[in-house]
């Protein structure tokens, strides 16, 4: 007689299927699920090393050719000096100066390209630090049996001490477009106030069940958002406050640090130049003296 297998089994079958594997597959799946997550290391020693041999090869196969070159100069047969000044010469009758010209060729391209992957190593942006704390965090509260356990375990500093948790993220790097350095009250949003509101208000904590991951736009969007209202009101604050002021001595203190109050502002809500700060500061300021101009001559 054929068994009937249980209701609900081929679901239950299916939500296994779905699920990643232990290991690398559950972190593999966390990654491209949560952009942020998916950092690796540079190896910033390993490729510095590395670029230190090639260059130490490069430099010894170099004198090698300076030296065969003057060796054919000075004691070479007709050819051999012809093939100083005639690269036909050279590769039909100095077969071993050939040799070395070619392997020189192969190192060269080698170390051309190690050095051009490390530029744009270099030029990649590390991890955002409470993203890489998240990460380690869940990373650190998996069960055992889904932790890594070979040598490559310890790439995100899981278990650093705090000391050392700077120089595991300055080797890091991120797998998303590096954007413009953000300015102070951006880096701020994001480092702190999201943060606490996921642990306060949102009623959160960092643990795999409760990963959010809040879109860089909605974000830029925001900040732009608030520095536009805050540049609208600022003005209109400032000229209310002068004109409950009517002393002329406290009227200029007012507007000296009202003018700073700005120029501070605008550095840390924006990425404006020091020319640009300097433009927006002396409208302001203009602004305020025609204000107080005009109610002093009415």
């Amino acid at each position: 007689m054929a068994s009937t297998p249980p209701v609900g089994s081929d679901a239950k079958a299916e939500a296994v299927l779905t699920q990643p594997a232990r290991g690398y597959p559950k972190i593999a799946r966390k990654m491209a699920e949560f952009s942020d997550f998916a950092t690796f290391r540079r190896f910033r020693a390993l490729n510095m090393k590395n670029l230190l041999y090639f260059q130490a090869e490069l430099a010894r196969m170099e004198l090698k050719l300076h030296g065969e070159e003057i060796a054919d100069n000075r004691l070479g047969d007709e050819n051999k000096r012809n093939g100083l000044i005639d690269w036909k010469f050279l590769h039909d009758f100095n077969k071993d100066q050939w040799k070395t010209v070619t392997d020189i060729r192969k190192v060269l391209k080698e170390y051309n390209d190690a050095l051009i992957q490390q530029m744009q190593l270099s030029e990649l942006a590390e991890p955002n630090e409470y993203n890489l704390k998240t990460f380690r965090y869940w990373m650190a509260t998996e069960d055992e049996d889904d932790q890594l356990g070979g040598d490559d375990s310890e790439s995100w500093g899981v278990d650093a001490p705090k000391e050392e948790e700077r120089n595991f993220r300055k080797d890091l790097a991120v797998l998303k477009p590096k954007v413009e350095d953000s300015d102070f009250f951006t880096k701020f949003l994001v480092s702190t106030i999201i943060p606490a509101y996921q642990r306060v208000i949102g009623g959160e904590f960092m643990s795999g069940k409760s990963l959010k991951e809040y879109s860089d736009a909605s974000i830029i969007k925001f900040v732009n958002n608030f520095a536009t209202l805050f540049a609208c009101v600022l003005p209109t604050v400032a000229i209310v406050v002068l004109y409950n002021i009517h002393g002329m001595r406290t009227r200029l203190g007012v507007i000296a640090a009202l003018t700073a109050g700005f120029s501070i502002a605008l550095m840390i809500v924006t990425q404006a130049t020091r020319v640009e700060i300097f433009t927006a500061t002396a409208a302001f300021s203009a602004v305020m003296v025609v204000f107080v101009n005009t109610q002093t001559t009415g």
